[in-house]
């Protein structure tokens, strides 16, 4: 693995000699910092590949990336490993997207609050659980077509989080906080694309994201975000 304008990409060798990056990155990451008195970012490190099957480093199809996460806003008292599952394919075309990563929305009961995100959810279910996934999420912008960028917001307003996808730049001019760039979605529908909508549930004052114009009967429906791949 390696790191390039945007987030963690792979170099790639035939003789485990001479190594070319690849230009997109797998996994896209905003600039985070050790020093964590600045402002709110997630900080990635020691990251390895290992085969999902197997656990060793000879990879297969089906890889795990470990890495250490430190959240937006904590510090290195709160450490987590996480295990990012990824499945590889041949492409189909030329122009199809290098890689993409799922968008998943978590619930809390506890908090009301839906989280549509491509970032890891620390608890292990003992929080947020896991509802459903809206599809997948560019790692960097489609250079063939147009598409949105979103980020992962959470409102700085008192009482419990009400956590926001939702276009490039809302963010800092509103009272939520940014958190990460969660990926790219096409401005246009097309083959293999489905719709993602901004919705919003008025009983828990929570915003999340859904595939669905009805909201899936969880909220209203505020806006199309874009169209993400199915898979």
């Amino acid at each position: 693995m390696d790191w390039t304008r945007g987030g963690i990409t792979l170099s790639v060798s035939t003789d485990r000699l001479h190594f070319a990056k690849l230009p997109q990155p797998f996994l896209a990451l905003d600039n985070g910092t050790w020093d964590r008195r600045g402002p709110p970012n997630e900080l990635l490190a020691y990251e390895t590949l290992i085969d999902a099957k197997t656990g060793e480093n000879r990879l297969s199809d089906h890889w795990l990336m470990a890495y250490m996460y430190l959240q937006p806003n904590e510090g290195f008292d709160k450490r987590y490993l996480v295990f990012r599952p990824i499945d590889v394919m041949w492409g189909r075309k030329p122009d199809e997207p290098q890689s993409a990563v799922a968008l998943a929305r978590w619930y809390s009961a506890k908090q009301h609050d839906r989280w549509s995100t491509v970032a890891p959810v620390p608890g292990n279910y003992t929080d947020y659980r896991l509802e459903t996934v809206s599809g997948y999420l560019l790692a960097s912008a489609d250079a063939n077509r147009a598409t949105v960028e979103l980020e992962d917001c959470v409102t700085r307003s008192p009482g419990h989080p009400d956590h926001l996808l939702l276009q490039n730049g809302f963010c800092e001019s509103r009272t939520y906080e940014r958190l990460r760039t969660a990926g790219w979605a096409h401005a246009q529908a097309g083959n293999g694309l489905i719709p993602l909508y901004r919705c919003y549930n008025a009983a828990e004052r929570s915003h999340f994201a859904s595939n669905k114009p009805d909201c899936e009967q969880l909220g209203s429906n505020e806006q199309l975000l874009g169209h993400v791949l199915e898979r």
